[in-house]
């Protein structure tokens, strides 16, 4: 037998191995979904205010798989969670969360912007709250940036 062959064949198998262990190791470039803000305007209206977000944000995974996403409003040490499936909550003080029945939460999600309507215990508080997303993905807590929202 010939030690071309037999050299060649080591050669093909160390050059696939290595490959193989490439690959395995490899990974992609970002797998979260994208979280962003850019803009955020509110109507106020017989004194119900309508935010309305332009954000980056999954769309398609978020409104068919039903990942997680919220609209986070705080005021002070209020927080208003606001869901894509409507429920609202709000915390005071760091308490626990309160679910707020009636309270009519997000009410229109396109591709690039969530529509809703800011819960009174936010609205009562002032005339401005930090507006913020917030996603679970993979079990890790997703924040985008946040702005400051007036109405």
């Amino acid at each position: 037998m010939s030690t071309v062959p037999t050299r060649l064949l080591a050669t093909f198998l160390v050059l696939t191995a290595l490959m193989l262990t490439t690959v395995v190791g490899a990974r992609a470039g970002s797998t979260e979904p994208d979280l962003a803000l850019t803009d955020a305007t509110t109507s106020l209206e017989d004194g119900v205010v309508t935010l309305e977000t332009l954000a980056n944000f999954d769309y398609g995974n978020y409104t068919r798989l039903g990942y997680p996403l919220e609209l986070v409003l705080t005021q002070g040490g209020t927080v208003a969670r606001l869901d894509l499936a409507g429920t609202v909550t709000v915390t005071v003080g760091g308490g626990a969360p309160v679910p707020q029945p009636g309270a009519s939460g997000v009410i229109a999600i396109e591709r690039a912007s969530i529509i809703a309507v800011i819960p009174v215990a936010i609205t009562a508080g002032g005339t401005s709250a930090t507006l913020h997303l917030e996603a679970t993905f993979d079990e890790t807590t997703l924040n985008s940036n946040a702005i400051e929202v007036t109405w």
